[in-house]
């Protein structure tokens, strides 16, 4: 077997099935290589409603994946998204839906304005907790906007700081609400050094790491395609961010995946 950063018990906590076939690779054959080569689990992550039924079959033959399904901010500027709100709680029974996400607030890429984002995350955020489901947040430049939400929205299973992009002060305040924050291969970036200051102080409680792929390869993959296999360089530099053994991090990290989203684990 060729060298892997995997090694057994690792978790990708963030991955995209669509965008991973729309940028032409083979989710199929990525998982099947992830699985042989050590890969515990991985979590499908849903940024609309198009190709749901797509994704569970696609991962159909991997016990070992799992599906999130919710509306990402960029959709708050259809119309008719209260039309796929309706469409979105009556499929969460239909797949192995562990969460409600990706969803969120964006105020780089201005999507919408800041009402209609705020409109779509306080629906979903109410569909969560009718559910019982935790959330999978996307937040980028609304820091106060988003704590404000996730404190006043009542959910009963909170959730996760996806593909943390903030300070540790911030990551703290997060993790006060219950959230676990997730880091990606941009903590590896040679300039991201407030993630990794966050990377320190988050507690192995409250920590899980991702892939985000097909985006934000880790170094030394920066610049490629990424792939879920790519979680294995994340779980190595943060391990010796923090000084600790690769072992006790994997270890740590899957007590943490399987505590917010339940999964059943294949044996």
């Amino acid at each position: 077997m060729e060298n892997t950063p995997l090694i057994t018990g690792m978790i990708d906590s963030h991955f995209h099935i669509l965008e991973m076939e729309r940028k032409g690779l083979v989710p199929e054959h990525v998982l099947k290589d992830c699985f042989d080569k050590g890969m515990t689990a991985a979590v499908d992550i849903g940024t609309s409603l198009q190709g749901f039924r797509h994704r569970l079959d696609t991962a159909r033959q991997f016990p070992g994946v799992f599906h999130t399904l919710g509306l990402y901010p960029g959709e708050s500027e259809n119309l008719d998204y209260r039309k796929d709100l309706v469409i979105l709680n009556d499929l969460i029974d239909e797949g192995n839906i562990v969460a409600i996400g990706e969803i969120g607030l964006d105020y780089y890429w201005n999507y919408a304005t800041p009402k209609a984002q705020k409109g779509l995350l306080g629906a979903q955020l109410e569909i969560a907790a009718e559910h019982d489901l935790p959330v999978i947040i996307h937040n980028r430049e609304a820091d106060d906007d988003v704590y404000d939400m996730l404190r006043s929205a009542g959910l009963t299973h909170g959730g996760v700081i996806h593909c943390f992009s903030s300070t540790k002060e911030t990551a703290l305040k997060f993790i006060d609400l219950g959230f676990f924050i997730s880091f990606a291969g941009n903590v590896t970036y040679k300039k991201a050094e407030n993630l990794r200051e966050a990377a320190v102080a988050v507690p192995l409680s409250s920590l899980l790491a991702e892939t985000d792929a097909p985006y934000l390869a880790p170094v030394p993959k920066r610049g490629k395609l990424s792939t879920p296999e790519y979680v294995g360089y994340v779980y190595r530099f943060i391990a010796k961010l923090k000084g600790i053994d690769l072992e006790e991090l994997v270890t740590r990290v899957k007590e943490n995946a399987v505590e917010v989203f339940r999964l059943n684990l294949p044996v």
